[in-house]
């Protein structure tokens, strides 16, 4: 008799005596106490070693056999093509987005003293919603644009288009962040010369940067910015 054949299947009690253990599992051959079997009859009709019921004295009946034909009726003879399923779920998460596009109806123009939660609260739409639909990662982001789109409002625009003033300074700041120029009036240079074009301003900036790179000034020497307000250029 193995080593485990000395112990109760169900409290592992060591049985030195095997007239004790009264009852064999069919399945395992392994042993289940006199005391197991009176507490809890079930186990002449389940191993908890095997985990199948079928393995009880009394035996269970088989599960019926599936029906083939009416599987094949329900689900069709083949399976879906991979390719076909991931296009399918592709298109259904597609369609949220697309509808929200389609939903958005307003354009509200950026105002100094606007905020994320305001804007929400003013338009009654979802916040969420709002940030997700204009990629805003941070509420401060806002005031880097011009111009945000109002997802699911039907009404008018509650906002004024900007005054040219007004679109000047928007330009302004986005370049600062955009460049990191944390110098407003060397930043104003670059926008003057750009004629307020902020990509154009940008190249300019990023060009004068690698130039200084590759001259470095001598010490005690100005700042690159001429009489004229940008470098010298040749």
């Amino acid at each position: 008799m193995s080593a485990h054949n000395l112990h109760c299947l169900t409290c592992h009690v060591l049985v030195s005596i095997p007239h004790a253990l009264t009852y064999m599992t069919p399945c395992c051959s392994r042993w289940v106490c006199d005391a197991c079997v009176s507490r809890l009859p079930q186990l002449l009709q389940f191993c908890p070693y095997c985990q199948d019921p079928r393995c009880g004295v009394w035996g269970v009946r088989e599960p019926p056999p599936y029906e083939d034909e009416e599987k094949r009726r329900e689900y069709g003879d083949e399976l879906p093509e991979y390719e076909e399923s991931c296009r399918d779920a592709m298109e259904t998460k597609k369609m949220p987005l697309e509808k929200e596009k389609e939903d958005c109806s307003a354009v509200h123009y950026v105002q100094p003293t606007d905020t994320v939660v305001g804007l929400a609260l003013k338009y009654n739409v979802d916040l969420t919603l709002l940030r997700r639909t204009n990629r805003i990662f941070h509420d401060n982001d806002i005031h880097a644009r011009t111009a945000l789109l109002i997802p699911g409002y039907a009404g008018l625009s509650v906002s004024s288009s900007p005054s040219p003033d007004d679109e000047r300074k928007a330009r302004l700041k986005r370049f600062q962040l955009q460049s990191k120029c944390i110098d407003p009036a060397e930043a104003r240079v670059y926008m003057d010369a750009a004629e307020y074009n902020v990509e154009d301003a940008l190249e300019r900036y990023r060009d004068d940067l690698a130039w200084e790179r590759a001259h470095p000034k001598p010490e005690g020497e100005g700042s690159r910015l001429s009489a004229g307000g940008l470098r010298e250029r040749k």
